[in-house]
């Protein structure tokens, strides 16, 4: 099964929430009203993740949805 590699960028994330109503199972808002997620390493103002083909559909629909566009996608060679 295919990876994607998944870094979202919580410095310039607004807390609109887009991304937790398209994808709750990986994306979710922070006390401190930042996008966080469960599944993904926090690295400063980074979350770092993969995701695999199945989740790939929701994880992009949230990352277009994004207003401040703060979540990249790449695929893993």
């Amino acid at each position: 099964m295919k990876k994607y590699k998944v870094t979202v960028d919580r410095n310039k994330c607004i807390s609109c929430a887009v991304c937790v109503s398209l994808c709750p199972e990986i994306f979710s808002i922070s006390a401190d009203n930042k996008i966080q997620s469960k599944s993904f390493e926090q690295k400063g103002d980074l979350l770092v993740g993969e995701v695999d083909e199945s989740q790939l559909l929701a994880v992009q629909q949230a990352s277009q949805a994004c207003v401040e566009n703060v979540i990249k996608i790449e695929k893993i060679k």
